[in-house]
């Protein structure tokens, strides 16, 4: 990937990364009521700055899952 491709993408990339990981934060929240997958998605749980933790967390994996498709995509 070029530093323009990888420039122009970084931001947005950033953007939909912590949109998503809140909304994936969300989702295991409510997951943690009815079963147990949903902490997979919380691993700090209740400690201090935990919920922040999680959403930072959930984030990070999404860009760097976001950061792959760009390079499997990109010629």
């Amino acid at each position: 990937m070029s530093r323009a491709i990888f420039n122009r993408r970084f931001f947005p990339n950033v953007g939909w990364a912590a949109l998503i990981g809140f909304v994936v934060t969300m989702a295991g929240g409510f997951l943690t009521r009815f079963s147990s997958i949903g902490w997979r998605f919380l691993p700090f749980g209740i400690e201090a700055l935990g919920p922040l933790g999680d959403v930072i967390f959930n984030s990070c994996w999404v860009f760097a899952l976001l950061v792959l498709y760009s390079l499997w995509k990109s010629d």
